[in-house]
């Protein structure tokens, strides 16, 4: 039933949330991912010091509050952290928490396992974006590399 109001934020979805928090806590984080209101940004900051799927909810999401508890819970659930980041671009702040997770975990094949999946994903995506804009415009902004 929970696993039905998965990325909702009804009247329902909340009430079983609410009602479900205390005896199936990971099951009821689970079903956050996606849901970027307050009342689930709070019940991620509770549940992120008992378990690590709190930080499974925020998969993807580029939001500062997933920045914040991504960066909180780093020490605690470093490779769960790494993985959330999938599908996010390289920018300073991925390039940042990655630098300092790999520092603090150093040869954890979980977290390096995880860190090749975010580097790898977001190439990916880089050159998507390259390849989808049109050869004029590519090839001007290539040049524009060159020049700088």
């Amino acid at each position: 039933m929970l696993k039905s109001t998965t990325g909702l934020e009804t009247p329902v979805a909340v009430g079983l949330r609410e009602q479900l928090e205390k005896g199936a806590l990971k099951l009821v984080l689970r079903s956050l991912a996606g849901v970027d209101t307050p009342r689930a940004w709070a019940m991620r900051e509770r549940g992120a010091r008992l378990t690590k799927e709190a930080l499974d909810s925020v998969d993807g999401m580029d939001s500062p509050r997933a920045w914040k508890l991504r960066a909180t819970a780093a020490r605690r659930w470093p490779a769960t952290v790494v993985s959330s980041m999938k599908g996010l671009p390289l920018v300073a702040e991925t390039r940042a928490l990655l630098d300092r997770i790999l520092e603090e975990q150093t040869g954890k094949l979980p977290v390096l396992r995880n860190a090749y999946a975010v580097v790898a994903q977001a190439g990916a995506l880089e050159q998507a974006q390259r390849l989808a804009r049109s050869p004029g415009e590519t090839a001007g902004v290539d040049a524009g590399r060159q020049e700088a």
